[in-house]
């Protein structure tokens, strides 16, 4: 009951004026050369009262591993003069001990598989992911949507926004994210 109150609440905020809003400032964002760190922040932001995001990430795929090229993250925050590269490092070695790279990519393999937004709104008993635990220690998700960034048929990128509460993503939340 609480999801469907907040989903209403999310597809009244997301229309007319509010959308241009957010993706008016989404677009300049881009169009400005920001780096990637920078523009989630923006997502972030611009979406707050719509869509509450606490970690997002970009990666994309180099043979065996992921590597992750941008990254937002609510509880810590990008130092106002640290350049993207080292934002991304510093969170990359911050939960480096907690991840499995199996995991994420199993992750990663499950956007190349469905070329489809996957929300996962319970990360504990989701059975798409093996080791939900380390899912939970890595970035102590509770909740999760992946977004495909194809070009063509190629998956080039994943997004991934997560909430660390227990929180499920309503689909009217998830076609916002899809729009953005």
């Amino acid at each position: 009951e609480n999801a469907l109150t907040l989903g209403r609440v999310a597809e009244e905020l997301w229309s007319g004026e509010a959308k241009y809003k957010a993706l008016l400032a989404v677009a300049e964002a881009a169009n400005s050369r920001r780096d990637l760190s920078s523009l989630l922040d923006i997502v972030a932001s611009a979406l707050h009262d719509r869509v509450p995001i606490d970690v997002i990430g970009l990666m994309t795929r180099n043979g065996e591993e992921l590597l992750p090229l941008a990254v937002y993250f609510r509880s810590n925050p990008r130092h106002a003069d640290e350049p993207n590269h080292a934002y991304v490092q510093r969170i990359s070695e911050a939960t480096a001990s907690e991840r499995d790279p199996r995991e994420t990519l199993a992750l990663w393999e499950l956007l190349e598989r469905d070329r489809t937004t996957i929300v996962i709104n319970d990360v504990d008993t989701d059975p798409r992911l093996r080791s939900r635990a380390t899912v939970r220690r890595f970035i102590d998700a509770h909740c999760m949507v992946l977004l495909p960034l194809t070009m063509g048929a190629t998956l080039v990128a994943g997004l991934i926004i997560v909430r660390t509460t227990a929180s499920p993503f309503v689909p009217e939340e998830v076609s916002i994210l899809e729009d953005v």
